[in-house]
């Protein structure tokens, strides 16, 4: 039986004030916030933690992670918590949070071991995204989040005057917060797609127009909201696109990563989330480097016909790369976002000799570049990349994978095991959400946490958008599984 808050408050002159913290923790299920009453066993949105009460049973070691002896056992200092070794924390450490509470140990600081491929004092989590449907039902008002809903709803601000799209940017950026300390995530998403181009004409509630329908180029674009996509349903008629008019296009992006300067207005987002959540959060997103050959079929093709051009192309993104990076670590920004998707779960769109010989060059520039400014460099694909993954994880220079596809066979033991010096994030697919059951969601999570706290290393969450449909009973397994099994 859970006690009374009198009875717990004539606890307090016999125990240290950590002590009571971590009481409070493991009654009130508050992750190491001092609890004031019952009501705050439930997670910031309103939704009821659990609080089984299971003792860990884990280990027997002598001593906490932190060095403090178990009670009644005297002895010397346990293993670090941020020891250089992944292993050298195990599960002292673990125990020592699940008994004594806060440990404090900030979300930055969790976030940065895992980056540097260490054990935390427990895992961190994040989510890569939300739909909109979700996000809703997590805040219980409509969420200004999610990728094509997102888009329409800035198209409709838009299409409303300037003040409504001022309100929609408040929004966003309210809703994006609010969400992530609904949840307490230790990786934080603070902003969502955009498309800030005023249509020229609405028609209907989910349709507009976009460009001159006269003379053209012009487009019609549609919003589903069961789908929550918001695409191209008709166009004006475009020249088919041709290896010969590649030329020109390499040319132009020559020319803007020649001239281009980044100022502080390109970084104004994340550091806005910076200060926002200070040690309480690290932002999603960081200085961005994407990378990667478009995907095309005129691209794709130029790889085999006309590789010259595409490696040209490859060095315009790696400047522009570059440069970021400068900027950002000189900024106080630490983590560096790249890559593009470019895998299904069969594999690579393109030969892996063409990624040797065209994408890893680059890759390695911007890791340079990288190392120089004392900033981590990531990358980002969907799919099955184990048949590259010798040299975009083992000679790149890349330090951390996002978007880690388990259903498509990138396994997080066999990926630490594999590269040591690789962080990643993900471990939990948005098909299990989506699709699976209740066991089949609390399965996967499991798996992601055990390999996380093995082999450190490791955020784990849904590793790409949590989308529309997603059942809320699914979402709540997984958070469960993640705040208690962490």
């Amino acid at each position: 039986m859970v006690p009374s808050w009198a009875t717990l408050a004539m606890w307090f002159p016999r125990l240290a004030a950590g002590r009571a913290r971590g009481i409070l923790s493991r009654l009130y299920g508050t992750r190491g916030h001092l609890a004031a009453r019952p009501s705050q066993s439930r997670w910031a949105c309103g939704r009821p933690r659990c609080r089984c009460g299971e003792e860990d049973s884990r280990g027997t070691g002598r001593e906490w992670g932190c060095g403090k002896a178990m009670p009644g056992v005297p002895g010397p200092a346990g293993p670090r918590v941020f020891g250089s070794d992944p292993r050298a924390a195990g599960e002292d450490a673990r125990r020592h949070w699940e008994l004594w509470g806060w440990s404090g140990v900030t979300a930055r600081e969790r976030v940065r071991a895992a980056f540097d491929c260490r054990i935390p004092d427990r895992v961190p989590i994040y989510q890569a995204g939300f739909s909109a449907t979700v996000a809703s039902q997590i805040l219980g008002r409509p969420a200004y989040v999610g990728g094509g809903h997102a888009q329409y709803l800035e198209a409709c601000a838009l299409w409303e005057g300037p003040d409504a799209h001022e309100e929609y940017l408040t929004r966003c950026w309210r809703d994006a917060v609010d969400l992530c300390r609904a949840l307490e995530l230790d990786v934080v998403r603070t902003t969502y797609w955009r498309m800030p181009e005023r249509p020229t004409r609405r028609i209907d509630e989910h349709t507009f127009a976009y460009g001159d329908e006269t003379r053209g180029p012009w487009r019609i674009m549609r919003h589903d909201p069961a789908s929550e996509l918001y695409q191209v349903v008709a166009r004006s008629p475009e020249p088919e696109a041709t290896i010969d008019g590649l030329e020109p296009v390499v040319e132009g992006a020559e020319a803007h990563a020649e001239a281009y300067r980044p100022g502080p207005e390109t970084f104004d987002a994340v550091l806005r989330a910076q200060a926002e959540f200070g040690d309480d959060g690290v932002p999603y997103g960081g200085i961005p480097v994407g990378l990667g050959i478009p995907r095309e079929p005129v691209w794709l093709e130029a790889t085999a016909l006309r590789p010259d051009l595409v490696g040209r192309y490859l060095a315009t993104q790696a400047i522009i790369a570059e440069r970021n990076v400068a900027l950002g670590a000189a900024l106080g920004l630490t983590y560096a976002y790249g890559g593009g998707d470019f895998c299904s779960p069969r594999g690579p769109m393109y030969s892996p000799r063409a990624f040797h010989e065209l994408v890893l060059p680059q890759l390695e520039r911007v890791s340079w570049a990288c190392d120089a400014a004392g900033a981590l460099h990531g990358f980002a694909s969907d799919g099955n990349l184990w048949p590259v993954a010798d040299d975009l994880f083992g000679q790149s220079g890349v330090r951390f994978f996002y978007e880690v596809d388990c259903l498509a066979g990138m396994d997080l033991t066999r990926l630490r095991t594999t590269f040591p010096h690789l962080a990643l994030l993900g471990g939990i697919n948005s098909a299990t959400l989506h699709q699976g059951t209740v066991e089949q969601v609390i399965g996967e999570t499991r798996r992601a946490l055990r390999a996380a706290r093995e082999h450190g290393g490791c955020v784990i969450g849904c590793s790409n958008q949590i989308v529309a449909g997603t059942p809320m009973a699914n979402f709540w397994a997984m958070m469960e599984t993640l705040e208690a099994e962490r």
